[in-house]
């Protein structure tokens, strides 16, 4: 029988993680990369393909962000690891004081999942949040 997923301790212990996500997406190295996903793609490019390129290369951002910062919570490394993150961050943002976790993480599944790359901008106020 298989160990049980690792959870967080609560909503504080969840946001913390979660900081320390929003803040290695801000790195110099992760902006570097945000900005070139998103020069990458140009107006002139059909829909469905801007977002097959930008979700290409956005995925594995946002999954190195949350993936580094999650063994650090006795989650697995690799997509195991950031699966059983991402379920665990959506389980506790339902919890009172959530709210600003479940802003956090849709924003890293657009980026993961639809092609959504967030700016710096909006990284900045999803940290805010999680800190207010």
């Amino acid at each position: 029988m298989s160990a049980a997923p690792p959870v967080f301790a609560d909503v504080a212990e969840a946001k913390k993680a979660m900081i320390e996500v929003m803040e290695t997406l801000l790195t110099d190295e992760n902006q570097e990369l945000i900005a070139k996903a998103l020069a990458s793609v140009t107006p002139d490019m059909e829909e469905a393909t801007k977002k097959q390129k930008l979700m290409q290369l956005g995925m594995p951002i946002i999954q190195n962000a949350l993936g580094g910062v999650l063994v650090k919570y006795k989650f697995p490394p690799g997509p195991m690891g950031v699966m059983q993150g991402f379920m665990q961050f959506s389980a506790i943002s339902m919890k009172p004081g959530g709210q600003p976790i479940a802003e956090a993480l849709g924003m890293m599944k657009a980026g993961a999942m639809s092609g959504a790359i967030p700016k710096k901008e909006e990284i900045e106020g999803a940290l805010a949040n999680l800190k207010a």
